[in-house]
Order: C-alpha cells, then structure tokens, then sequence
C-alpha cells in the first residue's frame, strides 16, 4: 500500500514543485528557445513571414516538475494572411513551391523576423 503523506508534507512537495526551475533548467529553457529561433531565421521558406518563438506550457507557468520536465517552445505565425489579406498565404505557400516569392510582395520590415 502506498504511503499517506501528512498534510505538512503534501504542502511541503507542493512548495517545492511550484518554484520556478533551476539555473541550470532555466539555461536549457533559454538554449533550446534560443535554437529554435535560431533555426526559424535561417529557414528560407520562413524568410518574410512574421514569426514568434517563445517557450510555452510548464517552465514559464513555473508547474514543471523540476529535473522531470521537457522543454516545450511555441512558433506561432502572427499574420496567417500575408502579403495583402485574403489569399497571401496561398501567395506566400505557391512562391514557396516556385522557388521564390517575389520580394515587392513582402509587408514591410517583414523579412526574417523571429521574436
């Protein structure tokens, strides 16, 4: 039969698993977002589009349980509709496919951002 544990130490492991994480799970969270952003930039059929790569889930909500917690990083496109509204991603998806989308086409400051 599993052990019950006392109030105190259920408040005491709660404690403990709601402290945000470690130096060193801190420094895993911030490489592996770093290698993501890293990799979103230098991915070509990304260039032009308005990109976020941000961690996401248990690290930034401080409930990972520490030392047994994966790293989960969000890249989310923001403008979906590019290159002038309705239709641009399909514009964006078939200058993919063509090998390049025509530049004059790209929103402004667009090129190659990663947040």
């Amino acid at each position: 039969m599993a052990r019950q544990l006392t109030y105190e130490q259920r408040i005491a492991l709660i404690n403990k698993w709601k402290n945000p994480p470690g130096a060193s799970e801190q420094l895993r969270l911030e490489r592996a977002e770093r290698m993501v952003k890293q990799a979103v930039l230098r991915h070509e059929p990304f260039q032009g589009l308005d990109i976020t790569v941000a961690s996401k889930g248990s690290y930034p909500n401080n409930t990972n349980v520490r030392g047994d917690s994966d790293v989960d990083i969000m890249v989310k496109l923001n403008d979906p509709l590019p290159y002038g509204g309705t239709g641009g991603l399909v514009v964006w998806a078939a200058g993919q496919l063509r090998g390049a989308v025509d530049p004059a086409e790209a929103p402004p400051g667009g090129r190659g951002r990663a947040h």
